[in-house]
């Protein structure tokens, strides 16, 4: 059970740091630590119980904000890489259109940077 609360301080750092603090590092060690909390729920009297339930939920809201975190920077890199990909197009069309004016032709067009 001692691994669970080191797992819930890790959630409270990660909330203070705007999610951006991992609080679980891989699908293995997450299933783990469900499987602990089940285990430590069917041992502990009903009060306990509850409390645990109490901190688990805070366990899981830093989960959601952690995903939440990491949708939102993987949707601002989705965006930087379609701008850069628009940014080719329009220097290769760019560059086609100025290989017919001069006529050097497709194969002899100035490359982009």
């Amino acid at each position: 059970m001692a691994d669970i609360y080191k797992y819930i301080r890790k959630a409270a750092a990660s909330k203070q740091a705007d999610f951006a603090l991992p609080v679980i590092d891989s699908p293995e060690e997450a299933i783990r630590v469900a499987r602990e909390a089940a285990a430590s729920l069917a041992k502990l009297p009903e009060h306990q119980r509850l409390s645990l339930l109490s901190d688990l939920d805070q366990l899981s809201q830093a989960l959601a904000g952690r995903v939440e975190r990491l949708r939102r920077e993987m949707d601002s890199e989705r965006m930087k890489i379609r701008d850069a990909r628009f940014g080719r197009q329009v220097c290769n069309s760019y560059a086609r259109s100025v290989s017919a004016v001069i006529n050097l032709g497709a194969r002899r067009r100035p490359p982009c940077p």
